[in-house]
């Protein structure tokens, strides 16, 4: 099985190829963006872990995510 080989990412970023200048009042700004911020995105980057891990979790039970749903339907169509 031929397999192609991985390249690795190539970052373009606007100082064109060449190093960044960075002032130290952005540096500062940043800083602060990121105490404030690093916590909010903690929750939702494992908010997303979770959905994409919950494909694998269900396709490993199958038969048991039938039974389950088949239960809640008759459950729902008998209290109906």
């Amino acid at each position: 099985m031929p397999t192609t080989p991985v390249r690795p990412r190539c970052w373009d970023t606007a100082s064109s190829r060449e190093p960044a200048d960075s002032f130290p009042m952005e540096l500062d700004a940043l800083g602060h963006h990121l105490v404030q911020c690093g916590p909010r995105s903690t929750s939702w980057r494992a908010l997303g872990h979770a959905a994409r891990s919950l494909p694998g979790l269900l396709a490993g039970r199958v038969v048991s995510v039938g039974l389950v749903l088949a239960a809640l339907v008759g459950l729902w169509l008998w209290a109906a």
